[in-house]
């Protein structure tokens, strides 16, 4: 016997009007908005991140590097915990992404992206060594109660990731500094 699921529904503009122009905007249909991994990188990121100065924008890759150096599991510094992810704060400040405070209960941070000139978009982050482990939300706020947030990782394995979740991926930022330094 098949027992089904209730469906869930996120809503989203498709076009816009502006009072001022008579005319009707699309807007793109963009998945995961705040993504960043490996194998997919949100054109809001790409967009911010080729709007802050090239010299800033290498030196804050580099130091995501530096830190995610910690955490990849060949080079990963004995007892590290996932807070020191937290490390990164300074350098995704660069980028658009202020963290705020470990509140270490629900969400692990409240924090706010700044891209372009889009208004400031509040969400909460959670903060994983890798994306795998954010199963353990999965199971404990449900489908029903889990909200749009954003996971903050030094390593993205999660294979099954809902899709009102974004991934941030510490160590794609590190390889995506390779195109900025080519050009």
């Amino acid at each position: 016997m098949c027992r089904l699921s209730k469906t869930l529904f996120y809503v989203r503009p498709l076009r816009c009007k502006y009072a001022s122009n008579p005319r009707t905007i699309e807007l793109p249909l963009i998945e995961r908005p705040l993504t960043f991994t490996v194998d997919y990188q949100s054109p809001f990121w790409r967009d911010q991140i080729a709007s802050v100065e090239l010299e800033l924008a290498i030196w804050s890759l580099d130091e995501i590097c530096r830190i995610v150096k910690d955490h990849r599991p060949d080079t990963r510094l004995a007892h590290i915990q996932e807070t020191d992810i937290l490390r990164a704060s300074g350098p995704l400040r660069h980028l658009g992404l202020t963290l705020g405070g470990f509140v270490g209960k629900g969400y692990d941070c409240f924090s706010r992206f700044e891209f372009l000139k889009f208004p400031p978009y509040e969400v909460p982050v959670e903060l994983k060594r890798d994306s795998t482990g954010f199963k353990y939300q999965q199971r404990k706020y449900g489908k029903d109660e889990l909200s749009r947030a954003v996971v903050l990782c030094a390593t993205h394995g999660h294979k099954q990731v809902p899709v009102n979740i974004d991934i941030i991926e510490l160590d794609a930022l590190c390889q995506y500094r390779h195109r900025l330094r080519a050009g």
